[in-house]
C-alpha cells in the first residue's frame, strides 16, 4: 500500500499589546494649568513619495514557453493601477495590460501578441489584455455600416469573437452588450487597424510570438491622485516550440516551469509542493521541489527517497531519460491500494544544481496510457529556471 504523508502548516503568530496611563497632577490651592502643543509644533506625517522598483528578473531566453517574470516593490499611499508595457527595439508597443494589485507583487509576459483578422486577407496586429476568464479582448471603437457614430468599446474573444461590449459613459456603472452585424467595423486602439466584421458577423483572432530580439518592460504605477512612476528591464526573445493546446505553468518561486493540456486542472503551488490532476481524476500528479539540495544528491538518491516514503510499492521499470536538459530518470512501479484496487506510477527525478524535482504521476492501472501521456507531457516540455523568486510570506 502506497502512503502519503499530509503537508502540515503551522503558522504562529506572535501578538503583543502594551498600555500606559499618564498620572494626574493635583495642586492644592489652584488647578495646574495643561500645556498642550499648539498644532503647528505637532509633528508632521511624511508623504512616501509614490515608487516602483524592479527587485529580480528572470535571466532565461524569453519565449512563449518560457515567459518572462519579475518581481517589484512600490512605495507611496492609494496606488490604483500597475500597468506593464513591451516594447521592441524600434519603440513599438507589442503589450500593454494591467497588472493585478496583490501582495505577490510579480508580473509575467509571456512574448505573445494578438493577430486580429476577417478570415481572408485582412487583419493585422493589435495590443490585447486577457480576461480573468480566459478570454482576449481588444479596445478600440465600433462603428455600425452606414452610421458616422463611433462608439467606445471592447471585444471579447475566444478564438473567434464573442461579443462586443460598449464601455461605460459618464453616470453609468454598467458595460452595455452591443449587437454584431456583418458590416459593422471596429478600429482598434493605438494601431488604428480597421477590420469589417464578415458575412457570417465574426472576427477571429490568433495568439502569435513576437520575433527574436530584445524587448523592454516597463512597469508604471499610477495613484489615485494621477501621479505616475516608472521601472524598466530589458528582456531577450528567443522563442521555442510549443503545443498551442497546451498552458504553460510558470513557478518563478520554485523555478520551474512545464506544459499542461486543458484536460488537467490548473496546477497549485503550496510551497515546494505543486499539484494538479486531470479534470476526471483519472489521474493526479504531485510535484515535490527539493531546494536546497544537500551535497552528494542525484536522480536515483531522490528516486529511493521517494520510493521509501511511499512503501509498500513495486518497481516494475527502470529507465534514464533526460528531463529539463538534466539526467534523469524514469521508474514505473505497481501497488495495491486499501480498495483493493491496483494502481501504478510514474516517478520522474532528476537535479540541476541545487533544486531537485520529484514528480509522480499516479492512477488505476486500468488508466495505463493516461497515465503513460501525462509523464511524456511533463518529460518534454519540464524546464529548470534559472532565477529563482522569494515568495511573499515565505521570506
Amino acid at each position: 500500500m502506497k502512503i502519503f504523508h499530509p503537508l502540515f502548516l503551522l503558522p504562529l503568530f506572535l501578538l503583543f499589546a502594551c498600555a500606559t496611563d499618564s498620572p494626574i497632577v493635583m495642586g492644592t490651592d489652584t488647578p495646574v494649568p495643561v500645556l498642550l502643543p499648539s498644532p503647528a509644533a505637532s509633528p508632521t506625517a511624511v508623504i512616501e513619495r509614490l515608487g516602483v522598483k524592479i527587485t529580480a528578473v528572470s535571466t532565461h531566453d524569453t519565449s512563449r514557453r518560457l515567459p518572462a517574470y519579475l518581481a517589484y516593490e512600490t512605495t507611496g499611499e492609494e496606488i490604483g493601477s500597475i500597468t506593464l508595457t513591451a516594447r521592441g527595439q524600434d519603440g513599438q508597443v507589442v503589450a500593454r495590460y494591467p497588472i493585478l494589485l496583490d501582495a505577490e507583487k510579480i508580473a509575467f509576459w509571456d512574448s505573445a501578441i494578438s493577430y486580429v483578422h476577417d478570415g481572408a486577407e485582412n487583419g493585422g496586429f493589435v495590443l490585447t489584455r486577457r480576461a480573468e476568464n480566459g478570454q482576449i479582448v481588444a479596445a478600440g471603437e465600433y462603428q455600425r455600416a452606414g452610421e458616422e457614430r463611433k462608439i467606445e468599446a471592447e471585444l471579447y474573444f475566444d478564438g473567434v469573437l464573442l461579443q462586443a461590449r460598449q464601455l461605460p459613459m459618464q453616470g453609468r456603472v454598467a458595460a452595455i452588450n452591443l449587437p454584431i452585424n456583418a458590416g459593422d467595423s471596429f478600429i482598434f486602439a493605438e494601431s488604428g487597424l480597421v477590420l469589417t466584421i464578415n458575412e457570417a458577423g465574426e472576427l477571429y483572432v490568433e495568439e502569435k510570438g513576437v520575433d527574436n530580439g530584445r524587448y523592454t518592460l516597463t512597469l508604471t504605477a499610477e495613484n489615485s491622485a494621477g501621479e505616475t512612476a516608472e521601472a524598466s528591464t530589458v528582456f531577450a526573445v528567443k522563442q521555442m516550440p510549443i503545443s498551442i493546446s497546451d498552458t504553460v505553468y510558470i513557478d518563478p518561486y520554485n523555478a520551474v516551469a512545464f506544459q499542461y493540456p486543458p484536460d488537467w486542472t490548473a496546477p497549485t503551488r503550496d510551497g515546494n509542493f505543486i499539484q494538479t490532476h486531470t479534470i476526471s481524476n483519472s489521474v493526479t500528479v504531485m510535484i515535490t521541489i527539493v531546494y536546497p539540495l544537500s551535497t552528494g544528491s542525484n536522480a536515483l538518491s531522490l528516486k529511493q527517497s521517494a520510493l521509501l516514503h511511499f512503501g509498500g510499492v513495486h518497481r516494475l521499470f527502470e529507465e534514464e531519460i533526460v528531463l529539463g536538459e538534466r539526467r534523469g530518470l524514469r521508474t514505473v512501479y505497481g501497488y495495491e491500494s486499501e480498495d483493493g484496487e491496483r494502481r501504478i506510477g510514474v516517478l520522474l527525478t532528476a537535479v540541476d544544481d541545487q533544486t531537485g524535482v520529484i514528480i509522480d504521476i499516479d492512477g488505476l492501472q486500468l488508466n495505463q496510457d493516461e497515465i503513460t501521456e501525462a509523464a511524456s507531457i511533463l518529460q518534454e516540455s519540464w524546464n529548470f529556471l534559472p532565477t529563482r523568486i522569494t515568495a511573499a510570506g515565505e521570506r
